[in-house]
């Protein structure tokens, strides 16, 4: 929740009335929220009535009396799930009793701290300083938890008013320390994902500029591959003319196999590509016919057809071919046996007709 522009907190606290305090925990984001819908807590739980049943006679603050020391009891043997449960029998009684309330609330909040429900410690702690504004442990565990759900400033505030209240207690230098590096380590992180994404823009629009330099027509299909992290990149990230890389995919339509590259130099030919993918004889091709000199490449034409690409020349120079087109930013080309080549481009033309 955004700040407020016109409030300012004052964390000295010494000598001020509990409505002076409760109106400037009201200037902190989540307690004006929270602090305005106290009461929603409270609203009738079946389970809890069910529960009721099985408690011990007695007045309602009796009640509540009793499950409160049942849930200390557990929390001192850390017996924490045990405990919040029988701190919340013991809110349902709604005895009205602050001295039963503030501590089950205070003390369920620390159980959730430990099971990391942050944002009901919080609720639990806007509940406890409703009633007392300026509790130590109700601050303490909200600025634990705000720390935790990375709300820093709204942290910094709590620290700063439970300091205010408990001067020299180590634990105000402790959670300093502790805010300060989460702090500090989530900023770097924060600006380290703004700088790859500056960058990432960056580089698209210099990729489209590139295209556009060296007359590479391009378009997108209506259901694009999944490519992972590969994309069209420069070797200088802001520059056009600089060396272009892209995904290349090496089909062989005659064994329905294929060989994804995520990122091939505009200056390879392919006959390099052949030369690396082939280097040994790959496990599907049983008659060893996927020799690299021994094979043709084609890629598919923007009508459609087919064209041969010639192995020896950049691969380039097949992107700018008047009747090329690069979809989806993925170069893609078609790989047979020579022997097979004229099987090949009959099939294609057949299923083009077809």
């Amino acid at each position: 929740m955004p700040e407020s522009k016109n409030s300012e907190f004052d964390p000295n606290t010494k000598n001020k009335s509990a409505d002076e305090m409760y109106t400037e925990l009201n200037k902190i984001p989540f307690f004006m929220q929270s602090l305005d819908d106290v009461e929603e807590e409270e609203q009738s739980n079946a389970q809890l009535d069910a529960l009721k049943a099985l408690a011990y006679e007695g007045q309602p603050h009796e009640v509540a009396q009793n499950f409160r020391e049942h849930g200390n009891e557990c929390f001192v043997t850390k017996q924490y799930r045990e405990a919040a449960e029988y701190y919340t029998k013991s809110l349902a009684e709604k005895c009205g009793k602050p001295e039963i309330e503030i501590p089950c609330y205070s003390n369920r909040a620390a159980c959730n701290l430990i099971f990391e429900n942050y944002r009901q410690v919080l609720n639990d702690c806007a509940q406890v300083l409703q009633r007392d504004p300026q509790h130590p442990k109700a601050l303490f565990r909200s600025a634990k938890a705000l720390v935790a759900l990375k709300r820093y400033d709204e942290a910094e505030r709590c620290v700063r008013l439970f300091s205010a209240s408990q001067q020299g207690d180590p634990a105000v230098e402790a959670l300093n320390k502790d805010l300060k590096r989460k702090r500090d380590t989530f900023e770097k992180f924060e600006a380290e994902k703004r700088r790859i994404a500056e960058e990432r823009i960056t580089t698209a629009k210099v990729v489209i500029e590139a295209m556009k330099e060296r007359r590479i027509r391009t378009k997108t299909s209506e259901y694009p591959p999944d490519m992972g992290d590969a994309m069209v990149t420069m070797s200088t990230f802001n520059d056009p003319r600089s060396e272009m890389y892209l995904p290349t995919l090496l089909l062989y339509p005659l064994t329905l196999q294929s060989d994804f590259l995520p990122s091939v130099s505009e200056n390879t030919t392919p006959q390099e590509l052949l030369e690396m993918v082939f280097s040994e004889q790959a496990p599907w091709d049983s008659e060893f016919l996927y020799r690299p000199d021994s094979l043709d490449v084609f890629a598919a034409t923007s009508t459609g057809g087919l064209m041969k690409v010639g192995k020896r020349v950049p691969m380039l120079q097949a992107l700018i071919h008047p009747k090329a087109v690069l979809t989806d930013g993925l170069v893609q080309f078609h790989v047979v046996p020579t022997s097979q080549t004229s099987a090949f481009i009959t099939s294609w033309k057949q299923n083009k007709s077809s």
